[in-house]
């Protein structure tokens, strides 16, 4: 039988650690990853080896020869192109003339072969793909497989909404040649976004093997320090067949350790390493002719080989490359990732979180300090969906802002265009700022909005011609934390593929810096919001407005809506009582409590001013609240089946979207207008991915955003004023009366605490509980009993899982939440 290992990895997330050798090729407990995968092969009998190269291949091919050395036969494919993983796996379709298993040269593991090549046969599969449960399965394609193993569904990259199970695709797989038929010559094509999809379409014999044995990608500096410290602990079978073991410490017998140096368990000392009198070494691993002085200590740390540690010299939690030299007292601290033929000077000091890329020399007595990485959450992922968010100054900095620019120019490309805006803050202009000076360094043509509303942010993107857009804000719930908002070049929010290779770049730091001539220039576009009020306007009832000549009261939550919408609403002859209509940077932040305060506040002069209506738009413009005549707050899923009871009587859709944590009665309204549902997920990205299919004219959500498509596809919550007043006059109603109209609503939802290397695992037992029970699975898991619906959803940001209940009665859908709610508690355990 033969194997083709994929050993083209760039291994960006690991620079500067693989700045100058392939991902392969770093050493975990002292060999390259792809070796510690040759001797698994060998270790189940499979000695014909196919490697798939494309980064840096000779020094792949320079250490590992033929294969002779380990008993094995290794030919070489080299890829003239990024193909993806299944169209370089059809470049070697010459030698795989029977079975074979793929696996990756970059991964730690070590599954049963055997068990895997087994289930495949018994099972008469033409693919089989190994699995692994995972504690974090967002990074991961998610597989989910019928009781016999027969796959039904795939998840690529999904989110914790979309967790419908802890089982992962590990990259391992086994396949008989007819799979290379199905896969196109010479064009970029994938194994888990392409290939496979379209057999489990094709209903080909298409299945998963489930195995309990470790197995974790490496894909980041976080995740590659874990897996040494894995393989030290024991978690990982991998085999040293050079060394001796003793007492939890593995020993090469060339490594010479004098009397008074103390190792304490487990720790790995390799060829040649020699360890001075009163150095300590503390789960730790050393390369070979690594030296380590005098009192020096060493502590969850890896040497690669031949590293010099000098006298008094300390590390912690640190990985340091080939041939560094680090002199005597010299203190490095946490996180630091120092690569090949660094020198640092005696007496310096390396601050926390820092990298250091290749033959860079540290002076004696200096202090290394940077603010471009704060913290283990940039060593973990960078983006929450389209958005980057953070303590300002701290996590977010103008260094981190800057370098977040040159990341996102060094992606579009050179003299490519980017919309940059920001709301009136200091800390969102401060970092705006550094933005545009990392995408000018990389030669991008900035123009800048200033202050402006993502609507109009999103609006302008849709009709000009630029790569992508940039908006910077304070959080609207979190303080002290600035948000970056990441959109596409239509306007769109910035798509996974996008997100995964600005990431690669901004965590390797190794950006195209644009020469002096071809530096970006920043310029400031004219007549956007005459632009944006033009189609507004067009796309109004303005006469039916007119003839009503409403009075309203807005708060515009001193955002730049204040300065826009005003005159729209005096074109329509609205009579506004504008509150907080000023752009004050210093009060954009909306937590509950100063929310409240303004729902307060509106609803006590609605009625004193005898108005039809009251809003209070957030700071960006995308979503609202309202008050009617009677200065009643009419809650997010009220609001819901008021406006979705408006817009199907008036404009007659055959077809709306709402998210799946909207309340039943949704269901009961559009049944009575004919409307069908398409349910989505409870964020706004699914709103705009539903209104974007064309079948789609109207989305409604459940914190406050509405989409009319002929308008916006996207939230705008200016727009959305001005359609629920056309609708009111339309209606020739009172809002107080058409609520009075509506069904009484009895959802209770909770937050359950729940850590994160549990979620993936209740998930799974949701999924196990609601087996043959109705149920939708969209975001979270929503299930419908005969007592009502129960929605289980994982939060995004934080350590908490949401179950939402409705039913006909607040007492019914409290029982419903109890018995839920220990479900969880339960399953978390």
């Amino acid at each position: 039988m033969k194997a083709v290992i994929m050993a083209g990895g760039f291994g960006t997330r690991l620079r500067p650690l693989t700045y100058n050798l392939p991902k392969p090729m770093a050493p975990v407990f002292n060999k390259p990853m792809m070796e510690h995968i040759i001797l698994l092969l060998k270790e189940y009998g499979i000695q014909d080896i196919i490697a798939l190269l494309y980064f840096q291949p000779h020094h792949i091919t320079d250490y590992f020869g033929d294969g002779k050395k380990w008993k094995v036969n290794i030919r070489y494919v080299s890829a003239e192109a990024d193909f993806g993983t299944a169209g370089s796996v059809k470049n070697a379709e010459e030698f795989l003339d029977e079975r074979f298993i793929i696996i990756s040269g970059d991964v730690l593991t070590d599954y049963h072969l055997d068990h895997l090549l087994k289930f495949h046969e018994e099972r008469g599969a033409e693919a089989t793909i190994a699995l692994s449960r995972q504690t974090n399965p967002l990074q991961f394609g998610i597989v989910m497989t019928k009781e016999d193993g027969q796959i039904d569904r795939f998840l690529e990259k999904p989110t914790w909404g979309q967790v419908f199970s802890d089982t992962i695709n590990t990259g391992i797989y086994v396949l008989e040649p007819s799979v290379l038929h199905r896969i196109p010559p010479k064009e970029e094509f994938d194994f888990s976004k392409d290939l496979f999809p379209a057999m489990l379409r094709a209903q080909a014999p298409l299945f998963g093997h489930i195995s309990e044995n470790y197995w974790k990608d490496v894909g980041n500096l976080n995740e590659y320090l874990l897996a040494n410290f894995d393989a030290l602990s024991g978690k990982v079978k991998l085999h040293l067949p050079d060394y001796s073991f003793s007492d939890g410490i593995w020993k090469h017998e060339t490594a010479e350790i004098a009397e008074g140096a103390i190792i304490k368990a487990p720790a790995l000392i390799g060829p040649d390493v020699r360890i001075k009198e009163g150095a300590v070494i503390q789960n730790s691993i050393l390369g070979a002719g690594c030296i380590i002085h005098q009192n020096a200590r060493i502590q969850d740390s890896i040497l690669w080989d031949n590293v010099s540690i000098g006298e008094n010299t300390s590390t912690h939690k640190d990985v340091i490359g080939y041939r560094t030299r680090i002199d005597p007292d010299v203190y490095v601290s946490d996180n630091c990732f120092i690569s090949d033929d660094v020198y640092i000077g005696k007496g310096a000091t390396v601050k926390a979180n820092i990298k250091i890329w290749p033959k860079k020399e540290i002076e004696a007595g200096a202090t290394l300090t940077t603010s471009l990485i704060m913290g283990d959450r940039w060593l973990r992922e960078l983006f929450t969906e389209s958005k980057v968010s953070g303590l300002v100054n701290s996590e977010i900095s103008p260094e981190f802002a800057s370098k977040l620019g040159a990341a996102l120019g060094a992606m579009v490309g050179i003299g490519k265009t980017v919309l940059v805006a920001r709301d009136s803050s200091p800390p969102s202009r401060m970092i705006n700022r550094g933005i545009i000076n990392g995408l000018m360094s990389t030669g991008i043509q900035v123009f800048d909005l200033r202050n402006m509303p993502i609507p109009i942010v999103r609006h302008q993107l849709h009709s000009f011609s630029a790569s992508a857009g940039v908006v910077t804000r304070l959080s609207p719930r979190q303080q002290e934390t600035v948000e970056v908002i990441f959109l596409d070049g239509d306007g769109t929010d910035f798509p996974v593929k996008k997100r995964k290779s600005m990431e690669r770049l901004f965590f390797g730091e190794d950006f195209f810096r644009a020469p002096s001539h071809q530096i970006g220039q920043i310029d400031f576009p004219i007549r956007v919001t005459e632009q944006y009020r033009f189609n507004f306007l067009n796309q109004i009832d303005a006469e039916a407005i007119r003839r009503r000549s409403p009075k309203i009261v807005v708060d515009f939550s001193f955002g730049g809506a204040s300065s826009i919408l005003p005159a729209i609403l005096g074109r329509l002859s609205v009579q506004v009582v504008g509150l907080n209509a000023f752009l004050e940077g210093h009060r954009l932040e909306q937590d509950p409590e100063s929310t409240q305060k303004s729902i307060n506040e509106v609803q006590n002069i609605v009625p004193t001013v005898n108005a039809d209506v009251g809003f209070i738009l957030n700071a960006s413009a995308e979503k609202i609240w309202v008050i009617d005549d009677k200065g009643n707050l009419i809650d997010h899923q009220k609001l819901v089946l008021l406006v979705v009871r408006l817009a199907l009587e008036l404009y007659k859709y055959d077809k709306i979207a709402v998210p799946v944590d909207t309340c039943i009665h949704v269901e009961e309204i559009c049944s009575r207008h004919n409307c069908h549902i398409m349910y989505t997920s409870s964020d706004h990205q699914g709103l705009m991915d539903a209104v974007l299919n064309r079948e789609i004219q109207f989305a409604a959500g459940t914190r406050g955003g509405f989409i009319f498509r002929n308008f916006h596809f996207s939230s705008d919550g200016m727009y959305n004023i001005a359609r629920i007043l056309e609708m009111l006059a339309l209606s020739n109603r009172t809002l107080s009366e058409l609520v009075k109209e509506l069904p009484g609503i009895h959802v209770r939802k909770t937050a359950v605490p729940c850590p994160w290397d549990r979620k993936g695992q209740v998930m799974r037992q949701i999924m196990k509980h609601s087996e043959g029970k109705k149920r939708l699975l969209i975001d979270g898991v929503r299930l419908q009993l005969n007592e009502g619906t129960v929605l289980f959803l994982p939060d995004k940001e934080k350590a908490y899982f949401y179950v939402q209940t409705d039913s006909a009665t607040p007492e019914k859908s409290e029982q419903l939440m109890m018995k839920y709610v220990e479900l969880v508690n339960r399953w978390k355990t």
